[in-house]
């Protein structure tokens, strides 16, 4: 299967989690609202993603249009992975 490379914009201080999976400066009720983006993206997306990277091109803005529950706020570019279409 085809490794996708897929950019996503989401909140910047998401990125120690995303990235290297360090929840220690996460806010205890933000990670429902991590889940479901993740979630959101793998259903899109039909694929499990990995994150890779994260580019600091750090903006004030309003999150996607298709990720209403996000809010606005400083958001970054995450770079993820994809493995190809999951089976079942």
């Amino acid at each position: 299967m085809a490794i996708q490379v897929i950019e996503e914009r989401l909140p910047v201080y998401w990125g120690s989690f995303l990235v290297n999976g360090d929840e220690s400066g996460l806010e205890l009720d933000e990670m429902p609202t991590i889940e479901r983006t993740l979630q959101f993206l793998r259903d899109h997306y039909e694929s499990d993603l990995w994150c890779v990277d994260m580019q600091e091109d750090v903006h004030f803005e309003l999150p996607p249009i298709y990720m209403n529950w996000l809010l606005a706020g400083d958001y970054a570019t995450y770079i993820f992975h994809t493995e190809g279409l999951r089976n079942g």
